[in-house]
């Protein structure tokens, strides 16, 4: 019964975790969020939480950014994307938005295969 508990406590913390970085009200708190799921888990792989990440107004965290398309790019592999409607204006911004070369291939990739 322990090992169930501590199963339990470790997925209740890890769900925490992701539920602090939607909730995030600045780019900063995103920014921490998001290191700190990372530093414990790995970073997050959660549909919501990638979109959240790329949707994040004036976010310039570079690596955060390729990071979140690496995941959804992965997702999409996977055929696991689920809300294409929220998707593709999020990509579109960040292609705008950061105006980076690495991010507007990534973004045009996944763009190509919704």
């Amino acid at each position: 019964k322990l090992g169930k508990d501590v199963g339990f406590d470790e997925t209740h913390r890890r769900h925490e975790a992701l539920q602090a970085i939607l909730a995030a009200s600045s780019d900063r708190d995103l920014d921490q969020s998001v290191r700190e799921f990372e530093r414990q888990y790995g970073f997050p792989t959660d549909e919501d939480v990638l979109l959240r990440i790329l949707g994040c107004e004036g976010l310039e965290n570079r690596q955060l950014v390729v990071s979140a398309l690496g995941g959804l790019k992965e997702l999409q592999r996977q055929g696991q994307l689920k809300r294409l409607a929220a998707l593709k204006p999020r990509l579109r911004s960040v292609q705008m938005a950061m105006d980076d070369p690495s991010i507007d291939a990534l973004s045009r990739e996944i763009l190509s295969h919704l």
